[in-house]
């Protein structure tokens, strides 16, 4: 059996290959997707070659899915066929997948919710290892998905302030749609009697940027904790580590998804696989908000207008679904010279 897969085949340019899926083993599942949704941050700087991004290609990354089982292997009893499943794979129209790595889907969510659960689970772990409790003021400089989720996260977990700031004022708004207490598109001006002037207890950067880095550690407080979500894509200069970090005693904390257990919960921090299915939960619950996120869904056959769309950042556009129902008969042959992007 064949799928189309997207993949990079070099810097700044995606485009559809055909795959040959490998016989199903006895504990995998064969599954059909039905929704995929782009991780903005993480794909896009892999596919433009940005810092810290391995920079080689051809290239396949992708981690936000949700497909139907159609197929199970002799020796699997927790799925079914027809069964829909959120997984963490690469963008295509089929896959055989282990059976242990798919999460049934609750009723009542929907297949793009679900397949952006992983996004819940990374901004998940960045709270985890902030400590966020009750009553304590919190600020989020990034409010893409991570930065935005993490808010949602840290009111969940007793945040009693939610504060976001991001230079795009239809971040904000959509960052109060979601539940944040403000957000705006900078920190208010020195002298005047705000938070700001007093800093936060959690100070979550979610953007990536170097220096929005300094910005974080400027905003939290005395005996603060600053926790470093979004993947930064460069070097970060000019702070001033005595005034900033040693004199306020301050805890920067690393919270790069990949930094958490493999197989068994640790304390605070969990596997990625127990952070995936607390996400589906919260979901399920209508504890956290996904759909004001998802801008935009479009066929799958349109994934390469999707990245570029999202790169020219010419739209509102947080991220972008990919819808792999009702494909075209033809889509064997889509597209395998696109313009790059």
């Amino acid at each position: 059996m064949q799928a189309q897969q997207i993949f990079f085949p070099k810097a700044g340019e995606v485009a559809f290959e055909t795959i040959d899926l490998p016989e199903l083993g006895a504990h995998q599942v064969l599954v059909e997707m039905i929704s995929s949704v782009i991780s903005p941050g993480t794909e896009l700087a892999w596919l433009h070659a940005q810092p810290n991004t391995p920079k080689k290609f051809p290239m396949r990354i992708a981690y936000c899915s949700c497909s139907r089982v159609i197929r199970v292997g002799d020796d699997v009893t927790a799925l079914k066929e027809g069964q829909i499943v959120a997984h963490q794979s690469l963008h295509a129209s089929a896959l055989v997948l282990e059976a242990d790595r798919c999460l049934p889907v609750p009723e009542g969510v929907r297949p793009e919710e679900a397949a952006a659960s992983p996004l819940i689970a990374i901004a998940l772990q960045g709270i985890r290892k902030s400590q966020v409790t009750i009553g304590e003021s919190v600020a989020v400089f990034g409010l893409g998905p991570i930065g935005n989720l993490a808010g949602q996260l840290a009111r969940i977990c007793g945040a009693i302030r939610v504060v976001g700031i991001d230079p795009d004022p239809w971040r904000c708004d959509l960052a109060l749609e979601c539940g944040f207490d403000e957000a705006r598109t900078e920190l208010l001006p020195a002298g005047q009697p705000n938070r700001d002037e007093e800093g936060y207890e959690v100070v979550i950067e979610a953007s990536g940027i170097p220096a929005a880095v300094k910005n974080a550690v400027q905003a939290a407080s005395q005996f603060g904790r600053v926790v470093l979500l979004g993947s930064t894509r460069g070097s970060v200069e000019e702070i001033d580590v005595y005034t900033l970090i040693h004199k306020k005693g301050l805890t920067i904390i690393g919270a790069h998804n990949a930094r958490r257990p493999a197989v068994d919960n640790m304390f605070t921090v969990k596997t990625m696989q127990t952070d995936r299915s607390i996400s589906l939960s919260l979901l399920v619950q209508g504890r956290i908000k996904v759909l004001p996120l998802i801008s935009d869904q479009v066929p799958a056959t349109e994934t390469p207008e999707a990245y570029q769309r999202l790169w020219a950042r010419r739209e509102n556009l947080a991220t972008i679904a990919l819808d792999w129902t009702n494909l075209p008969e033809d889509f064997h042959a889509v597209s395998q010279g696109r313009d790059n992007i």
